[in-house]
This record gives structure tokens, sequence and C-alpha cells, in this order.
């Protein structure tokens, strides 16, 4: 049997992968990316099974919520320049604007939040300077669940 959480990460890398995105990249279940900058020649799409969680937002009545981390990152070798950062941002956002209203195992996301630099250290998107690594938790529910107050 397999973990609902494995599951979502793996839907959600199979249609991440099916789409086209403006930079290329193969997106990849990892319970332990890589952070080491040598690793990195393009963009990678990682996606990483993190809890289940009984809390939900505010607005929603929600009790099954599966959370997972996406994080985004590439190599640089100048980090002081700002444009350095556009194209994974512009990445990232438009990753999150395809996932989202997307079915995953029967899920949707309902909740993005962006991580800290601790946050990213914590899970093991970045651990090393030379990276440009932008993370997000997701958190997908099942639509039977949600009502909106």
């Amino acid at each position: 049997m397999t973990a609902k959480l494995v599951t979502i990460a793996s839907g959600i890398v199979t249609a991440l992968n099916a789409e086209t995105f403006t930079q290329t990249f193969t997106a990849a279940r990892l319970w332990a990316p890589s952070s080491l900058r040598k690793d990195f020649a393009d963009y990678h799409v990682t996606v990483k099974p993190l809890y289940r969680s009984t809390e939900s937002p505010a607005f929603l009545t929600a009790t099954n919520g599966y959370k997972v981390v996406l994080g985004i990152r590439t190599a640089s070798t100048a980090l002081t320049d700002p444009d350095d950062f556009d194209p994974v941002a512009a990445l990232a956002e438009e990753v999150l604007d395809f996932l989202l209203g997307k079915a995953v195992s029967g899920l949707y996301l309902t909740e993005v939040r962006g991580l800290s630099a601790e946050e990213m250290v914590e899970v093991g998107l970045w651990r090393e300077t030379g990276l440009i690594a932008l993370g997000y938790e997701l958190t997908y529910t099942e639509i039977a669940d949600i009502t909106v107050t």
C-alpha cells in the first residue's frame, strides 16, 4: 500500500512533467533532494512529501490536508544581480498557477506558503551558496471535506 502523501507527490510530478513550461525541467519526487551546487546544470523542480495535517486555513473547514514541499532551484555563479532571481521567480509563479485548480489524486491545492531560508535548509532544499532556490509548502485537500466560511 502506498501512502497518500506519496501518491499526491507522485501525481504532482506526473502533472508537471506532462506540461510544457517556459523553462525546461524534469520534476522529481525525492525524500532527500540534492542541495549541492555541483548537481545543478539547469532548473530543478522537486516535490517532497511532508505530512498530513489536521489544521486548515481559517476560511476552510477541512480535516484532510496533505502537505508537500515544492522546490524550484538552479545554480548561479553571480548571486549579486537581482536579474539572476527573476527567471526562478517567474518559473515558480508559472508552476503554481498551473497547479491551482488541477486535481491531483482527487485533491486540490488549497493553500500555498512560501518557505523561509531556514525552512528550506530544514527540508533539504538549500544547503550551499551558489543556488537560487524558492520553496513552497503546498496543502492539498479533498474537495468533499471543504466548506468555505
